[in-house]
């Protein structure tokens, strides 16, 4: 009998045990219920049977009591994996959605100060010339309304190039983030792998891996698989930037003309993307921002063209034939919207402007500068005016940051769709916490109850035997 007290002290010892990590694991939880990705814990217990032999007697045996199975972490892997997934759309499209504003920030399209004014003012500049020919005022408000143009086209030019700069600078600071992500995902694998190997919970360390493979994803498209130890392999197209402690750094070295960032793998190997803040990054730098700029350029050669064209047929003021030019290039290299300037001889010599339309034709002569300033109703750019061509530039810039803000909008619904998915599994309701808490409580105050009662009976015949 005594031995059937004793085990019963043991029995009612192991309810105290559990219950204490009951409570200690729901503290645990309400501690961290406002903790960005935190997954909810829970203690999984299970009876202890018992021991083999005991209860062949009079006596059957009871049972051992209870023990902690595990701390089971609560959480989806299909839904991470979807939100890993949406994650890297996201970071896409909100990054098509941040530099494409910034080049409709900079067109600054409809407005009284945009390229579209500017190009309407020069037109309509060579107009009032035709009205005047005499008038020095007339020329020199043709000579600035070119060198608004110019100008405007220039400048459009640079802020272009400075953004695409600051994008190349951002490929830098992204591949930096990459490799220190990806370190740190290694690292949490091999801490994860020894608590797996020691019997011990690894459930925080998930978290914080779980939450840096968030970051990795928004960054770059990942493929996440989980081998026998718990550890995570990251994979980049055919390349894993994370297998088990190990990893594959992602390289940057200067290319071209402009100093553009290539990247690489540490092993040589060419990186490819399809996705992601990085991927978008690279693309916007490299295809969509060019394609803006070479416009530009079109835009500035067509005009320039044409308006040369016409003007070295013309006379100037004195009867005379120039041959000159309206626009140069700066510095005398290739004439696009970055050299784009008013020829600096015509600057200094507003007489030589070709109004006229043929030698000693009368003081009141303005053919010639009729003539230019009805280009502007000709195709005088890939085979539309100016105006047009330079409308279907601004539309086309708007349709991409519509579609693409329409994009991020869609996938952050999605997103936040997938977030309360994994909320109703993972997330800590304070109510239930409660709940277990009070249930733990009177479990822990049963046992200690049976504990003293069993201390009592023993007591009691231990005081008989004496």
């Amino acid at each position: 009998m005594g031995g059937s007290l004793f085990s019963s002290l043991q029995t009612a010892l192991s309810a105290l045990e559990a219950q204490q990590t009951v409570l200690g694991v729901t503290a645990h939880n309400v501690a961290n219920a406002n903790t960005p990705g935190y997954a909810r814990q829970q203690v999984v217990l299970e009876s202890v049977p018992a021991p083999v032999g005991i209860g062949l007697g009079t006596t059957p045996a009871v049972g051992g009591g209870v023990r902690v199975a595990t701390v089971q972490r609560l959480t989806s892997s299909f839904l991470t994996q979807e939100l890993w997934s949406s994650q890297a759309q996201i970071g896409a499209a909100q990054q098509q959605t941040q530099t494409l504003g910034q080049v409709q920030a900079l067109l600054n399209e409809p407005s009284s100060t945009g390229l579209s004014t500017m190009l309407d003012a020069f037109w309509n500049s060579w107009q009032n010339l035709a009205n005047d020919p005499q008038s020095m005022a007339a020329r020199q408000q043709v000579l600035s309304a070119g060198d608004a143009v110019a100008t405007g086209l220039s400048g459009l030019v640079g802020q272009t190039t400075q953004l695409q700069a600051g994008l190349n600078t951002q490929v830098s600071s992204d591949v930096r983030q990459i490799n220190s992500l990806a370190g740190q995902v290694a690292s949490l694998n091999g801490q994860i792998a020894v608590a797996a190997g020691t019997g011990q919970t690894a459930s925080d360390l998930e978290d914080a891996r779980d939450a840096l493979v968030g970051k990795l994803s928004q960054l770059v498209p990942l493929r996440v698989s989980q081998n026998q130890d718990g550890e995570f392999n990251l994979t980049i197209g055919t390349v894993q930037l994370v297998a088990g402690t190990q990893t594959t750094k992602l390289l940057t070295k200067p290319s071209g003309a402009q100093g553009m960032l290539a990247l690489s793998w540490s092993g040589g190997m060419p990186v490819s993307l399809d996705g992601g803040q990085l991927g978008a990054t690279l693309d916007l730098r490299d295809t969509v921002l060019p394609s803006y700029l070479g416009q530009l350029n079109q835009l500035a050669q067509g005009v320039a063209s044409a308006v040369n064209t016409q003007h070295a047929a013309g006379y100037d003021l004195s009867g005379k034939v120039t041959g000159l030019p309206f626009f140069v290039a700066k510095g005398g290299g290739t004439l696009d919207a970055s050299t784009l300037e008013v020829n600096p001889t015509l600057v200094v010599a507003p007489n030589k402007l070709a109004a006229a339309g043929g030698p000693f034709q009368g003081p009141g002569d303005g053919a010639n500068a009729l003539a230019i300033g009805d280009l502007n109703g000709s195709a005088v750019v890939a085979g539309a005016t100016s105006a047009d061509f330079y409308a279907a530039l601004v539309g086309q810039l708007g349709s991409e940051t519509q579609a693409a803000q329409s994009s991020l909008t869609n996938l952050q619904n999605l997103q936040q769709g997938i977030q309360q998915q994994i909320s109703q599994i993972s997330g800590v309701s304070l109510d239930a916490e409660m709940t277990r808490m009070v249930q733990a409580q009177n479990a822990y105050a049963a046992a200690a109850k049976v504990s003293a009662s069993v201390e009592t009976m023993l007591s009691a015949l231990l005081s008989m035997v004496q």
